[in-house]
């Protein structure tokens, strides 16, 4: 605190006024006792002048002086109130002396107040934790403020009574009426209630300013929790008025002040600079024209000038006031039409609970009318099929759920809106990041198309089938009452159509309850129902295959190191956010970035693992798949990968592939050159290599890679922070699997984002050989991943033994190549 710096509590600060004070008399003057009480601190100022400007020096945006506490205004307000107690100039000394003390005092309290607003903004932003340490340094940053002030307000009352009984003992010689008039002691405790009346008299728009924010805080603390109850009991077209809403109420804001600021403008003739600066104005030749005539153009100008301003000020109100308007009957519209409740949504959730049989069987019927619902006609001859390597047998009806495949959805609001708010959320990111890309910024109108299509969809969602079926009859009937030969056409067609209806209506389903014998048969069986690597169908597989498939893997690979029961997730939790800190502290990062990475322990949650399988390869092999959505590692992963993806992309582009359409155009465009007979398609997989490639070696990588770059820094984060980030993750990957926990101890976990980004910058440098030699040679080659694509006019028998060399380039790299005229690469 400010008043204490440089404080002597060994220095009377009163002492100095005895000798004067025992044999001369105070004047009523006001400016003499000025005169009279400022020496009392002048000796004080005199001896750190020195540094005072050696501080004003260093610090040029010192704050300014509150003029309340100038001592002029101090001692004005004394004698028109208090004129009894300034009369003696050691209670002058003391009021000077303590005000700016007391001043402080009574900020800090106020601040204790105050401040609650920024825990309700952090409240929404930051963890527990954060939260707590935040507080905890506020209120000892107070408390330690005020106990200062007390100090040194005891201090100086101590110093008061020394004088004072100093006064006593050398006044004893002098006579009663002098002592009476000018050496009358006024309590320390009368002077305190004095001085903080003046104190609260002038910082009443203080006080007033801290009991405004702490009911804002209570309102905003309120809108919070209501916010998260509505999000909890929001229905998806609710939540869509919602967002909608929101964006208008803040353009809202901002508009409405444009309109005050314009008014205000008009108010005290200050236009704008886009209308001030322009100023209509020409040079006249004085020469020709005489003064008179000279002047009359120019009080034309200015008037013209004039005219414009005035003209363009108010038309610039009108617009901003216009906005207005328009924004307030919308944001009025979406109010009165705001869903709400009715009974139809009522039964809709009564329906998933169970409890509204008549709804739910009514939304059967609807999905049972839909032709593309489990048809082949309907998906095209290309539709999906299962893989079953069980001997479990599924009934007809099962065969064709399973056939729809993993995408297939049945005719549930409720269901749908909740996969729509997903595929919407996908394809926002997707927009937003082609903007990106184009260094444009989305703005508001990806928000609002999101919002608009999502409304659409939810009306098409909450739409019954029978009733657009109704609409198509009408509409055809009325273009057939023009045709007489369509009209008995259409006759029989209906009598065909009726008999068709009534077979299709003895085959209704009930999706929920074919759902629930199908689990149940799979759970019985003990059968593992997944979908497979590459074509997304469904396979069915033994559990003890799966379990012998993962054994092997495991011993294999000799990534994995088992852990037993004991779950590694609270000590993960700790070194995670505490080699944050460090970082933070060592400034490696900053605040904001350590606040974005670190763990909150209520939303972590360990990654389990689970294999896809690999229908396409002989012998069914799986890939695993570490599923790590809430694990404490994933944010530092995910922030690496948005910084370095990009990068390799950048290097990579013209040896890597996103898709086959990208490969068959590659391959169509050298064909046309290159193409021979003798030209030989070769595919080759490099077995397991975000589990084969080491740790180091593939963190190494990524500084290989931006070394290879030349960077420094990226996203403000220097180069050794991010391979010390890198090698965090890396090591520390753990995952439950069968109630056993894991960690892996070499490669990384595939589901992570991070390891795909550096067993891309491995292979990338790892190809480097491969790549020159194909391209010397006039070849093509591609890579996804971990398949290489290769074209060339080579002969079969050199080609396998280049590859036999490759394998030999790193014993982390095993190759399995296929080579031919034809080639299947997936």
């Amino acid at each position: 605190m400010v008043p204490n710096d440089n404080y002597d509590r060994n220095c009377n600060k009163f002492s100095e006024l005895t000798e004067d004070d025992s044999g001369t008399d105070i004047e009523s003057n006001y400016d003499e006792n000025m005169n009279n009480a400022v020496p009392v601190l002048k000796n004080n100022k005199n001896k750190q002048k020195q540094e005072e400007e050696n501080k004003q020096n260093k610090n040029k945006n010192k704050k300014k002086q509150r003029c309340y506490l100038e001592p002029n205004r101090i001692m004005r307000y004394m004698q028109d109130n208090a004129t009894a107690i300034i009369s003696s100039r050691g209670n002058q000394a003391y009021i000077l002396a303590a005000t700016s003390i007391y001043d402080e005092w009574v900020r800090n309290n106020y601040d204790l107040q105050h401040w609650a607003k920024e825990v309700i903004k952090r409240t929404k932003k930051r963890d527990d934790l954060t939260n707590s340490r935040f507080i905890h340094k506020m209120i000892h940053r107070l408390t330690t403020s005020i106990a200062e002030a007390n100090a040194i307000i005891s201090n100086l009352q101590i110093q008061l009574t020394t004088y004072w009984t100093q006064i006593a003992s050398s006044g004893a010689t002098l006579t009663t009426t002098t002592t009476n008039n000018n050496r009358t002691r006024e309590p320390t405790d009368r002077l305190e209630k004095i001085i903080l009346k003046y104190i609260q008299n002038c910082t009443q728009h203080v006080r007033q300013k801290a009991e405004n924010r702490i009911l804002l805080a209570k309102a905003e603390m309120e809108e919070y929790k209501a916010l998260e109850v509505f999000e909890q009991l929001a229905t998806p077209l609710q939540w869509t008025a919602h967002l909608i809403l929101k964006s208008k109420m803040k353009l809202y804001g901002t508009k409405s002040k444009n309109y005050l600021s314009a008014t205000k403008r008009v108010e005290y003739d200050l236009p704008p600079k886009f209308i001030s600066n322009i100023d209509f104005t020409f040079r006249i030749d004085e020469s020709i024209f005489n003064k008179d005539e000279a002047q009359a153009l120019y009080n034309q100008m200015r008037h013209i000038t004039k005219e414009y301003r005035v003209q363009a000020m108010s038309l610039y109100v009108q617009s901003t006031n216009r906005e207005c308007e328009i924004l307030t009957d919308e944001i009025k519209h979406i109010i009165e039409g705001f869903p709400r409740n009715t009974e139809e949504n009522d039964e809709q959730v009564d329906a998933e609970s169970g409890t509204a049989s008549r709804g739910r069987n009514q939304r059967t019927r609807r999905r049972n009318n839909c032709p593309d619902s489990y048809s082949i006609v309907g998906r095209g001859f290309l539709a999906p099929t299962i893989i079953n390597e069980t001997k479990t047998k599924l009934s007809e009806e099962e065969y064709e759920l399973l056939k729809s495949g993993p995408r297939f959805i049945y005719n549930d609001p409720k269901t749908a809106s909740r996969r729509c708010a997903t595929e919407l959320a996908i394809l926002k990111r997707k927009i937003e990041l082609r903007f990106f890309e184009k260094k444009v910024s989305p703005g508001r109108s990806v928000e609002l198309f999101i919002a608009e299509l999502n409304v659409i969809l939810q009306k098409l969602h909450d739409t019954s089938i029978t009733s657009t079926h109704r609409q198509k009859k009408q509409q055809h009937k009325l273009i057939l009452s023009d045709n007489p030969l369509a009209t008995t056409q259409s006759s029989q067609s209906q009598n065909i159509n009726s008999s068709s209806s009534s077979f299709r209506n003895e085959k209704k389903k009930n999706y929920g309850r074919l759902v629930k014998r199908l689990k149940h048969k799979i759970r019985s069986a003990s059968v593992v129902l997944q979908k497979t690597d590459k074509s997304k169908v469904f396979h069915l597989g033994t559990r003890q295959h799966y379990q012998k498939k993962s054994n092997e893997y495991m011993e294999k690979t000799e990534a994995y190191q088992c852990l037993g029961v004991n779950d590694p997730l609270p000590n993960l939790i700790e070194r995670t956010n505490k080699y944050l800190l460090d970082l933070r502290l060592a400034h490696w990062i900053t605040q904001k970035q350590y606040e974005l990475l670190c763990v909150k322990p209520s939303e972590a949650k360990l990654a389990h693992l689970y294999y896809l399988p690999k229908t396409h390869k002989p012998g069914t092999p799986l890939r695993p798949i570490v599923s790590g959505l809430k694990h404490p590692t994933i944010k530092i992963s995910t922030y690496l990968d948005q910084l370095l993806r990009p990068l390799f992309n950048k290097i990579g582009l013209k040896t890597t592939t996103t898709s086959g359409f990208e490969v068959m155009k590659q391959v169509y465009e050298w064909s046309t050159t290159n193409l021979r007979k003798e030209t030989l398609l070769s595919t080759i997989d490099v077995v397991n290599p975000y589990t084969m490639i080491p740790q180091t070696e593939g963190v190494l990588a990524i500084k290989k890679m931006l070394d290879y770059l030349e960077l420094k820094q990226i996203g403000g984060l220097k180069i050794e922070t991010i391979i010390r980030l890198s090698r965090f993750v890396m090591r520390n990957n753990y995952f439950l699997y069968e109630g056993q926990y894991y960690h892996q101890i070499r490669g990384g976990a595939m589901g992570s984002p991070l390891t795909l980004t550096i067993a891309n910058c491995y292979m990338f440098f790892f190809e480097r050989n491969i790549v020159k030699q194909i391209t010397n040679a006039g070849g093509l080659y591609l890579r996804y991943i971990d398949d290489m694509f290769i074209i060339i006019n080579w002969p079969e028998r050199h080609l396998n033994k280049q590859i036999d060399q490759w394998n030999t380039l790193d014993s982390n790299i095993q190759l399995k190549a296929q080579a031919g005229q034809s080639i299947n690469f997936s």
